[in-house]
């Protein structure tokens, strides 16, 4: 891992692997930076958590990680020499969500309208992660089209199919939690 800091002096400026000193409004800058927002954010729900909820907890942190991985492919050029060493985002990580969102929506009440978010603390902190996701996903989808000149680099499919999982899972889990809980939608 490289220095914290570039020691440069330039504000608003940064490295990434492939990109050197490039503007911190830069979309893939701002891609990473929603990502690790979000990871944070799932940090909040992790420490939130009752602690007769280890499996959760522990659900959780594997997302985390996938988190990682997927703010790893987003600070990575595609035509640099890293990227293909990079550990991807793969079809497991989605459908272990997937099978997830199943699992929960089993055992919940069809929607009947809105939900407004709250409830348990650890959902409103659910609610909050889930528009981070959804944030983080508009925030790739300005980087996967910054060129269209070509496709989106297959790794990076694979991370916005994730946060768009991701999302559905964390609207799905406040609500499964809340129920837990006793609390009405």
């Amino acid at each position: 891992m490289t220095d914290v800091t570039r020691k440069t002096g330039e504000p608003g400026r940064t490295d990434l692997p492939g990109l050197r000193d490039v503007s911190k409004g830069h979309v893939r800058v701002e891609a990473c930076g929603t990502v690790d927002e979000l990871n944070a954010w799932i940090g909040v729900v992790v420490a939130s958590l009752p602690l007769d909820q280890e499996p959760l907890r522990r659900e959780l942190r594997a997302v985390q990680s996938v988190l990682l991985r997927a703010g790893s492919i987003l600070a990575t050029a595609p035509d640099s020499p890293v990227s293909g060493v990079l550990r991807p985002v793969t079809a497991e990580d989605v459908r272990f969500l997937e099978t997830r969102i199943g699992g929960m929506k089993d055992e919940l009440p069809p929607l009947s309208g809105f939900i407004l978010p709250g409830g348990d603390p650890s959902c409103a902190w659910m609610h909050v992660a889930r528009t981070v996701c959804r944030r983080a996903e508009r925030t790739v989808v300005r980087l996967a089209e910054a060129d269209e000149s070509r496709s989106p680099h297959p790794d990076l499919q694979s991370v916005l199919i994730f946060l768009n999982r991701l999302s559905d899972y964390l609207f799905v889990l406040a609500r499964w939690f809340n129920g837990l809980k006793g609390f009405p939608e």
